[in-house]
């Protein structure tokens, strides 16, 4: 049985919307994830993080994190640890934002802050410290396993 070249067009015509109906379809129910919902406005805001990124850059001895048990370990260096530290530190997931969680500096006199692991997910985060210290603002960022 002979098929006509018209047939076979058609065929190949369907088969082509077929597929492309396809790559619309997945394309649409992807999920896509901006850095922050307000990712435009932050964007206006962003020669003040680089202001404070500079002012961090001043530090001799940078903040640090660490695994400390079932704690994430905040430490502050000696030198402004008896100042008073307030900010926030927010724990950014790069690969799913609803895992993101932010909560307010409370650091000891020691210049250390727990911060309970049970609330993370196990992954990489990035540690985003915005803080403030004898009036002068800093930002460090920092990654973080989560085992």
């Amino acid at each position: 049985m002979k098929i006509s070249w018209g047939v076979r067009v058609t065929v190949l015509y369907l088969a082509f919307m077929a597929m492309i109906l396809f790559l619309v379809f997945r394309t649409m129910n992807e999920k896509v994830d901006l850095v922050t919902d307000d990712y435009y406005q932050n964007e206006l805001k962003f020669q003040q993080q680089i202001d404070r990124q500079n002012e961090s850059a001043t530090l001799n001895v940078q903040p640090a994190v660490k695994m400390n048990g079932r704690n994430v370990e905040l430490a502050f260096p000696d030198s402004i640890a008896k100042k008073n530290i307030s900010g926030t530190v927010k724990f950014y997931r790069p690969s799913d934002s609803s895992r993101d969680f932010s909560t307010a500096l409370a650091v000891s006199s020691a210049g250390t802050q727990l911060v309970p692991a049970e609330k993370l997910e196990k992954g990489i985060y990035q540690v985003q410290l915005t803080w403030n210290a004898d009036g002068k603002k800093y930002y460090n960022e920092l990654s973080i396993y989560i085992p």
